[in-house]
């Protein structure tokens, strides 16, 4: 049999969109990534971006049969049309979790955050529900002791899987701010954002102090300085650094982030000490340095320096770096970047003043100033 070709076919993503039933944020995620050809970008304000239509029916066909003989692209029919509605016995909440955590591509971390969410769900529920009263029934199963933040993460998961579940076999959806018959939220006080550990400029200057070796003091200054991950840092190579920037790449693809001279000329000198291409920050052993020991080397020189409690690791190093830059810039576009979030509402969480910022800005700011100088009778006012 030949091999059938597809001409290339100039499609805007919001017309693919509604053709074939796909998300036109999938579409332009997938642009984003190359799975789908750009053929046309936008030059000015208002113009369409447009794709292969070709493209996107080959990236579709991986879970989906879109293609027909006699004709050369079908939109997606939609679910109830002129097709039985699935019983959920031909879904098994087992399988649909290990091919979404499959799928995802996740960390090992995270693909056991999910683990621990979702199986407890399949136990339930062995035939994925296709209604929402039995996602409703979990959620208000779970035990009255569990904290609110516990039960809103078990939410997130369901939410997750069953959004996964709709774009991947058109199954129905409950949570999405479009679902019919949503499954609201857990209403608690873990439903609102809760600002992050962050260390204050006191406590960064006394943390850079008690690290007491080269391997140490780089480590807290790639942190401290540049705000990146964990497994960022762990996966660094001599090919990634330049003396103007590093290239890492973590959960949202790949991201460059401004470096200084001095901290250039310190990542050369561990680079010096492994072969190209290897990760140049090294454990005892020698073998490359995990997000374990990163931790452990920085909750060290966070209890020499007198800091105690919960949340000693790096990532506090990378809330205070955007606490620092959002308070010094007021730039949430660029702290986007340098942090690699996919949404800004994430970054926004750094422009929320603490209890301590509150106090400072109305005693700078505050109207009483008005009537602090001397000669001003305060009882009259």
């Amino acid at each position: 049999m030949a091999t059938q070709t597809y001409r290339e076919a100039p499609i805007s993503l919001n017309n693919a969109a509604k053709k074939y039933g796909v998300p036109q944020t999938t579409l332009s995620v997938w642009a984003k990534k190359g799975k789908i050809k750009v053929l046309q970008r936008p030059e000015r304000r208002g113009q369409a971006l447009l794709v292969d239509e070709a493209s996107i029916v080959l990236a579709l066909q991986e879970y989906k049969p879109l293609m027909t003989p006699g004709r050369q692209f079908q939109p997606v029919m939609p679910l109830n049309h002129n097709q039985p509605e699935p019983s959920n016995q031909d879904f098994k909440t087992k399988d649909l979790i290990d091919q979404f955590l499959t799928a995802k591509r996740m960390a090992p971390k995270t693909v056991r955050w999910y683990q621990d969410l979702l199986y407890p769900f399949d136990d339930k529920y062995p035939d994925y529900p296709l209604d929402p009263a039995p996602f409703r029934e979990f959620l208000t199963g779970l035990p009255e002791k569990m904290s609110p933040r516990r039960q809103l993460n078990y939410w997130r998961a369901l939410k997750t899987l069953c959004l996964w579940c709709n774009l991947e076999y058109e199954l129905p959806e409950y949570f999405s701010r479009a679902a019919r018959k949503k499954v609201e939220a857990p209403t608690s006080a873990a439903s609102r954002r809760k600002l992050p550990r962050t260390l204050t400029d006191d406590e960064l200057r006394a943390v850079f102090k008690a690290a007491d070796n080269f391997l140490d003091k780089t480590l807290l200054k790639t942190l401290g300085f540049t705000g990146i991950r964990a497994g960022e840092l762990c996966s660094l190579t001599s090919e990634r650094i330049s003396p103007e920037h590093i290239t890492v790449y973590g959960k949202t693809g790949e991201n460059r982030i401004p470096i200084t001279p001095d901290s250039y000329n310190d990542l050369m000198i561990l680079a010096a000490e492994v072969p190209p291409g290897k990760p140049i920050f090294r454990a005892k052993d020698g073998k490359p340095m995990n997000s374990d020991g990163v931790f452990q080397r920085v909750s060290k020189c966070m209890k020499r320096a007198g800091i105690t409690g919960a949340k000693l690791g790096a990532h506090t190093l990378r809330h205070t770096f955007g606490r620092i830059m959002q308070r010094e810039s007021g730039d949430l576009v660029t702290l986007q970047h340098l942090l690699g979030h996919t949404q800004i509402s994430t970054t926004r969480i750094y422009a929320e003043l603490s209890d301590k910022e509150v106090d400072d800005k109305l005693e700078k700011y505050g109207p009483h100033r008005l009537f602090s100088e001397e000669g001003v009778d305060h009882e009259s006012v």
